[in-house]
């Protein structure tokens, strides 16, 4: 018996018998498909992403494909809370697949946007983590400057944004020696000198020591320099050498420095004092060729005392010509 009623027209009713076929045939069993799953919402994508990120077995983290996933999403799809959780993830992502340089570019502004964040320690670890990472590759590789020198901006802007972190002596100390081996010795100078005052005898102390006495010595070039700097480094490496430092390697090549130092600064000497005897002025000469003869191991010894003779007898000339002058 037919449940359609037999007056409607021939069309109608056709297309009545059509729909209810395919009702019947969607409600038999194993006819029916899957629903089609939505798209995930930019949460979801989140933490799905953490999950492949922080999964408590190495293996089952996927650093890429958390990337992949979280570069999908709109950015400005994340407020508030979401936006700092997001931020972190996608750095920790670059940090796993080695851009260094991206994952710091991702969170710079992080510590200025999100002072207060749950998250401030994850962006302070994975900012240094960058840099140094990024300076151990600028040293391991020759000619790899330009790693250095992005190593460089990182930590300079992790000193000046996270100051208490608990790795600012680390990143002084590699700043220090970016410096130092890149030839930018006031810029060495300067971190090195921040980690003494900031370290008491730890680790970084022999070293840091040494490097910013080498740097005093680094900055100059010979004797044509000026007294005053040689003056400097010459203290410093004093200094440095009394330290009680027990790395013969540093102690080594700061002695050689101290010794180039003292030869520079009494040639200087030397060079003083005969330009002072041209002008037969005895008193200046008499005063730099002291100086050199107070060293007892001074190369110059034999040169110094013929012009400190002739110093000496210029002296006595003036003193004649003074004493003839008083007498009239």
């Amino acid at each position: 018996m037919s449940l359609l009623p037999t007056r409607l027209p021939r069309l109608r009713r056709s297309l009545v018998l059509t729909a209810l076929a395919i009702a019947h045939m969607l409600l038999l069993p194993g006819c029916s498909s899957a629903p089609t799953r939505l798209p995930k919402t930019a949460q979801e994508t989140l933490i799905e992403a953490e999950k492949l990120l922080y999964a408590e077995r190495p293996e089952d983290r996927h650093p890429g494909a958390a990337r992949d996933l979280l570069l999908d999403v709109d950015p400005n799809s994340y407020r508030g809370r979401s936006k700092e959780r997001y931020e972190i993830a996608l750095a920790s992502a670059y940090l796993g697949e080695k851009d260094y340089w991206t994952c710091y570019q991702t969170l710079k502004e992080f510590a200025r946007n999100y002072p207060s964040s749950p998250d401030y320690r994850k962006s302070e670890t994975l900012i240094y983590t960058a840099g140094a990472r990024l300076a151990a590759t600028g040293w391991s590789l020759l000619g790899l400057w330009s790693d250095l020198s992005d190593a460089q901006s990182i930590l300079e802007h992790f000193i000046a944004y996270y100051p208490s972190s608990s790795y600012y002596d680390d990143a002084l100390r590699i700043l220090g020696e970016a410096a130092y081996k890149t030839g930018d010795y006031d810029r060495a100078i300067s971190r090195f000198g921040q980690l003494l005052q900031s370290v008491q005898d730890s680790e970084w102390t022999e070293l840091s020591r040494f490097y910013h006495a080498m740097s005093y010595f680094k900055k100059l070039s010979g004797p044509d320099y000026d007294m005053a700097a040689m003056r400097l480094a010459e203290r410093e490496l004093a200094d440095y050498l009394r330290s009680g430092s027990k790395n013969e390697e540093h102690l080594l090549e700061a002695r050689r420095s101290f010794s180039t130092t003292l030869f520079w600064i009494q040639s200087k000497q030397i060079r003083i004092a005969r330009f002072y005897l041209i002008l037969e002025n005895g008193l200046g000469a008499k005063d730099q060729l002291v100086k050199v003869l107070e060293d007892p191991e001074t190369p110059f010894r034999n040169q110094a005392e013929e012009m400190l003779a002739t110093a000496e007898k210029l002296l006595d000339q003036e003193a004649k010509a003074r004493g003839g002058k008083d007498a009239k």
